[in-house]
C-alpha cells in the first residue's frame, strides 16, 4: 500500500470511528450471512485471528476488523460505544507478538456490550491486527441472521438484526461480502433476499460459498446451479472456500 493510500485509509477510518457514516455514505466492506454460515471461520482464515463462534453473544454487535501488513505482530481490541454508556470495566487492550488472547478479549468485549443492553447493539468492537501475513484491508462483520428465537430470548432479535444489517447495506457505497453455506437450501438464505432488495444489479456483492465439504451426495447440482447463475446472476465471480 502506497503512502497516499495509507493516508486515505486512515482518514476514512477516522470518519467511521467518529460515526460520520450517519451523515455521509462511506465506502466499506461488510460480511453478511446466517448464523453458522461460516463467517467466523472465513474471518479467522483471512486475519489469522480466531473469532469466537458457536456462541449466542456473536449476534450482539458488529465487529470491525482492520488488518495491516507489518513486519512485527500486534493486535489491539477496543470498543466504539454507540447509543449506550461506555462500560467502566472496559479499557483498550494491545497485545504484541503473542496475540493468542485476542479471541478471549473479543468475547469479553461482547459480554460487556451485552451487559449494557438486552437488544442488538450498534456499538462496534474494533479489532486491529498487524503482521506479515495480514492484507491491508478492513472488514465489518455484522451479526449473523437468525430465523427464529427461543421463548426466553429477545423476541425482537430477528427484527433488530435485520434493521442493523439493512442500515449498513442500504449504503450504495457498501460492498456486501455475502456468505452462503452450500449445505442448506439457498431458498432459505436471507442474504439472497437482501441482495435482491438492496443490490439488484449485484454491482457491489461478492458471493462466497462455504462448507463445501458438507454438501450431501445427489445435491451437488444445486451448488453448480448457483455458481452458474441459475439462482441469482452475479456481476463478479462466485468464490468457494473451505476453512
Amino acid at each position: 500500500m502506497s503512502d497516499n493510500d495509507k493516508i486515505i485509509r486512515m482518514f476514512m477510518e477516522t470518519l467511521q470511528k467518529n460515526q460520520l457514516g450517519n451523515v455521509v455514505d462511506l465506502p466499506q466492506i461488510v460480511v453478511v450471512g446466517d448464523t453458522s454460515a461460516g463467517k467466523s471461520s472465513l474471518l479467522t482464515a483471512i486475519s489469522t485471528i480466531e473469532f469466537p463462534s458457536n456462541n449466542k453473544l456473536t449476534t450482539i454487535c458488529p465487529a470491525r476488523l482492520k488488518m495491516e501488513t507489518s513486519t512485527g505482530i500486534e493486535a489491539s481490541i477496543d470498543i466504539t460505544w454507540v447509543d449506550i454508556t461506555e462500560h467502566p470495566e472496559w479499557k483498550k487492550m494491545t497485545l504484541q507478538v503473542d496475540i493468542s488472547s485476542v479471541t478471549e478479549l473479543i468475547a469479553k468485549a461482547q459480554m460487556l456490550i451485552a451487559s449494557t443492553t438486552k437488544n442488538i447493539s450498534k456499538s462496534i468492537i474494533e479489532i486491529s491486527v498487524k503482521g506479515p501475513d495480514c492484507s491491508d484491508l478492513t472488514l465489518i462483520d455484522l451479526p449473523g441472521i437468525v430465523h427464529s428465537v427461543g421463548k426466553n430470548e429477545n423476541q425482537n432479535l430477528i427484527k433488530d438484526i435485520n434493521e442493523l444489517i439493512e442500515s449498513y447495506i442500504s449504503n450504495p457505497r457498501c460492498i456486501i461480502l455475502a456468505i452462503i453455506p452450500c449445505n442448506v437450501d439457498y431458498h432459505t438464505a436471507k442474504v439472497i433476499d437482501y441482495i435482491k432488495e438492496f443490490d439488484k444489479e449485484t454491482n457491489r456483492t461478492i458471493a462466497v460459498l462455504t462448507k463445501l465439504d458438507l454438501v450431501e451426495k445427489q445435491t451437488e447440482s444445486s451448488v453448480i446451479d448457483f455458481i452458474e447463475g441459475k439462482v441469482l446472476s452475479f456481476q463478479y465471480p462466485v468464490y468457494m472456500v473451505k476453512c
